[in-house]
């Protein structure tokens, strides 16, 4: 993992698939949350995510958005906010 702008730790993620496909990358870049320590962060970051909803935009372009944006976008293949973890 690395830490690269302030919202997530990232890392690149080799995956193998059951079956090969010439259309699904195998080197993926993947962003997660940062561990939760104190009650305080864990507020911090629960507001950040749904109150503020700094993660949704992101999300939604991607999954929406970014096939007819006029720039080049990264592929999405699985993007979740889950309101229980943050």
């Amino acid at each position: 993992p690395f830490v690269g702008g302030s919202m997530s730790l990232k890392c690149f993620l080799t995956v193998e698939y059951a079956q090969a496909d010439d259309s699904l990358h195998t080197e993926l870049f993947v962003k997660y949350p940062f561990p939760v320590g104190t009650p305080h962060e864990q507020k911090e970051r629960w507001v950040s995510r749904f109150v503020m909803n700094n993660d949704g935009p992101e999300i939604d372009f991607a999954r929406i958005l970014s096939s007819g944006a006029p720039m080049k976008c990264p592929n999405y293949y699985f993007g979740d906010i889950c309101l229980k973890t943050g």
